[in-house]
Order: structure tokens, then sequence, then C-alpha cells
């Protein structure tokens, strides 16, 4: 089983939480706590979660996010 969570990082407060087989990924249950996030948040990522689709869904919210990238990844251009 995997467990995938979205914390608060000053408060270590717990804003949502999915779980299920390993087999969806890791990418697939953060998907899921999407919704939770608009845009007063700022969401720290790291790389395992740099998936362009992932990253485009994530913008969709509006939340700020700053990701740590593979070295060999060519991410979607936002915007200028």
């Amino acid at each position: 089983m995997m467990l995938m969570t979205l914390m608060e990082t000053g408060t270590r407060g717990l804003l949502g939480a999915c779980f299920g087989p390993t087999t969806a990924g890791e990418t697939a249950y953060a998907t899921r706590l999407l919704p939770l996030l608009d845009e007063r948040h700022l969401v720290l990522i790291d790389r395992g979660f740099d998936a362009n689709a992932f990253l485009a869904d994530l913008a969709a919210t509006g939340a700020q996010f700053l990701v740590r990238l593979k070295s060999t990844p060519r991410p979607a251009l936002l915007r200028t």
C-alpha cells in the first residue's frame, strides 16, 4: 500500500491524504489531492513529481509551486 499526504509545512498540519496499491504510482495519488489547493498555497515538490501532465494540472489549481527537477526533463513552458 502507498500513502500520499498533503502537509502544511509550518505547522505540519495534515491537509489531505489518500492511499491505495503501489501499482498506481505517486503522481496518480498526488493528482487526487490537487482539488485541495488554490492560489493561497505554495507547493514544494520533490523530483519524483516532475511529470509535465502533473505540473500542468498543479498549475491549473492556481497554487504557486517550486519543483526540484531531474537533470533530464524538459518541462512544458506555461508562460513567459
